[in-house]
């Protein structure tokens, strides 16, 4: 049996190039992260939804940085929410956030769906401008790009355009244009004059994209596979009234650049229930912050204040809040770690902890952009370990000659003392999902292995039967395989992924590196990789019982004491509640997986559930004067 050879593939190449078999990175075919955003925020299909002004003194900012969790632009500024918000696509970012515009469209999936020249894209439309008093000075558009940067780079036919908008002839007139083909790992300044002629009320500017298929094949299947991510980040975008060009040039600024990491080391969540074990262990004690001082012009030292809290989300209290002082130079890059811990204590009367992180910086600096100072992570301990963020930058598989033995296996470490095991009911795989669902046919199994020498056991804990990519879920949820019987498990095991009979499209998340707990099984032995990228496979452990509040409180509604209408329910759903007790009252909505999803008080007869996904939810109100409550399922369309 011939070993498994190590191939990296993080481009597209020619299908002549490609080895026999061999474990495969690819580019995304879809970005389920633009699809979860745009249903929920229920955001408009037509490309322009312009409703709002800009009103323009002496210049206009735009920088990304204080998004934190939202990833479409924002309708006050942009009229459009074609272009993906992120932290996690770009290298060596101005400051933290950029606009990409890719191959994907606003539903996520590709612009393109079969072999063509070019397509049109993403597109990044401002806001209507209003001028308070026409500018004195010239005026000038600086903006900051990269191509590609830690994912797909376009190729050289593709182009991104800079335009603008003439009110008075009511046109988009092109200023600028960008060719790719170049892979960039840091960003480069494009400064572009406006025309006297376009300064007028009702100037208007925007970034598109052209994109153009490339075939990336699948060794070992019998048709060839179309994807190209085409990656374009944009920040920085400046609109400044002045005398001197070169004043966009010299940034006055101090800029975090880098997401915050997670509390614990390695994981991004933790049962609930093994948080304190998990805490004890592997909490880190300090908490890094990367950061920049662009000066160019200054030579002084910087006095500098770094601040740093933590939250109690579901407990709504502050739990830290440190400062560390500092002199620092005007124009260098800074990576520091100061001693903190999140302050998180595991209460053992709740299911699911939240916190949130949050890191400062604060300088006295002339023209600094108070926008781009802070950071901020959310974290939510509920039923399962992860390594990823949950979003799936690149899929990755075996493929070849011998792929249907091939396996995949990640490395799980229970945080739960010997004589107080947990039981594995569920593996959670995300999987991308690719163009014409070519890889839903793709038949797997899952095994749980004790860990023997730090490698999986040939002596199996759990196999499953054959199961193939569910892609009926909702995009940008793992898929829950739910195990036949719960395993109780202690210590160190592995999920085993079989790849039964072609190649699998399993997320993989690059801003987090987990390489040394996955392991590949050519039929001869296991090893892990060190030819892939840094980054985890998107595969999660799922524990304990979790029963949903469904208790005697459901005859209420059947004896028509409790009203819950519209059910099923689009936006806003009412209830008629015929108890004068219950004048105040504390609400809860759970998902059918037991996750509360909202809690809050109210003396209103309405609930808004407009955030909420479709689907089957439970509802909980229990009375603020003698606790009685009420609990009944709705079903959100």
């Amino acid at each position: 049996m011939k070993m498994l050879k190590k191939i990296l593939i993080l481009t597209i190449i020619p299908i002549s190039l490609l080895p026999s078999h061999g474990q495969i990175i690819r580019s995304l075919d879809i970005n389920h992260a633009i699809v979860k955003a745009n249903e929920n925020r229920k955001v408009l299909l037509e490309k322009s939804i312009a409703t709002d002004t800009i009103f323009f003194d002496t210049e206009f900012f735009e920088d990304f940085s204080s998004y934190h969790y939202e990833v479409v632009p924002r309708t006050n500024v942009w009229s459009d929410q074609y272009a993906f918000i992120n932290s996690t696509y770009a290298d060596s970012m101005i400051s933290l956030g950029v606009a990409t515009l890719d191959a994907y469209d606003q539903q996520g999936f590709p612009y393109y769906s079969s072999i063509q020249e070019v397509s049109e894209a993403d597109t990044l439309t401002s806001q209507t401008f209003v001028f308070n008093e026409m500018p004195s000075d010239s005026l000038f558009f600086s903006f900051f790009y990269e191509c590609g940067g830690k994912v797909s780079c376009p190729d050289s036919k593709d182009i991104l355009l800079l335009d603008f908008y003439s009110a008075e002839n009511e046109i988009w007139v092109t200023a600028d244009t960008i060719s790719g083909g170049e892979q960039m790992h840091t960003f480069k300044q494009h400064i572009v004059p406006v025309s006297d002629t376009l300064i007028e009320n009702g100037f208007r500017f925007r970034f598109r994209n052209y994109v153009s298929l490339s075939m990336e094949n699948i060794p070992g299947q019998d048709l060839g596979k179309y994807s190209n991510a085409d990656q374009w980040h944009v920040d920085y975008i400046q609109l400044k009234s002045t005398g001197n060009r070169l004043e966009l040039t010299s940034i006055d600024d101090m800029t975090i650049v880098k997401p915050l990491l997670p509390s614990l080391k390695e994981l991004t969540a933790v049962p609930y229930s093994h948080y304190a074990l998990a805490q004890s262990a592997i909490e880190r004690t300090t908490i890094p912050i990367t950061y920049r001082t662009i000066f160019p012009e200054r030579s002084d030292i910087i006095s500098l204040v770094r601040h740093y809290y933590s939250y109690d989300l579901g407990g709504n209290k502050l739990l830290r809040d440190l400062q560390y002082d500092e002199n620092i130079t005007p124009y260098d890059y800074f990576h520091e770690e100061e001693f903190f811990t999140a302050g998180f204590t595991y209460d053992e009367a709740d299911t699911i902890g939240e916190i949130e992180l949050t890191a400062v910086i604060e300088a006295l600096a002339e023209d600094q952009k108070l926008v781009n100072d802070t950071v901020k992570r959310k974290e939510i301990y509920y039923d399962h370990y992860a390594y990823d963020d949950g979003t799936a930058e690149l899929g990755l598989g075996i493929a070849g000659e011998y792929q249907n033995l091939n396996k995949i296996a990640v490395r799980f470490r229970v945080y739960r003392a010997s004589n107080n095991p947990d039981t594995l009911k569920a593996i959670l795989i995300y999987f991308n999902k690719s163009i014409d669902d070519y890889t839903s046919q793709s038949e797997y199994g899952i095994s749980i292995r004790k860990n023997v020498g730090n490698i999986p056991s040939d002596d199996t804990l759990y196999t499953s039967k054959g199961f193939f990519p569910d892609y009926s879920l909702r995009l940008n949820e793992f898929a829950r395989i739910e195990l036949d019987r719960p395993i109780v498990v202690s210590d160190t095991f592995f999920v085993v992924i079989d790849q039964l009979d072609s190649y699998l499209n399993i997320g993989y998340d690059i801003n987090n590196d987990n390489l040394n707990k996955i392991f590949f099984y050519t039929g001869q032995d296991w090893e892990n990789s060190n030819s892939l990228p840094k980054g985890s496979l998107m595969v999660r452990a799922s524990f304990g019982n979790h029963s949903l509040p469904l208790t005697k409180t459901e005859t209420l509604e059947k004896s028509q004491d409790f009203k819950l209408f519209p059910n099923p329910v689009h936006d806003v759903m009412y209830f008629n509640l015929y108890y004068d007790n219950m004048t105040t009252y504390n609400i809860k909505v759970y998902n059918i997986m037991g996750v509360m999803l909202m809690n809050f008080i109210s003396d209103h007869n309405s609930i808004d559930v407009s955030t909420l996904d479709k689907g089957i939810y439970i509802l909980q109100m229990t009375s603020n004067d003698n606790k009685e409550s009420i609990t009944t399922k709705f079903l959100k369309e």
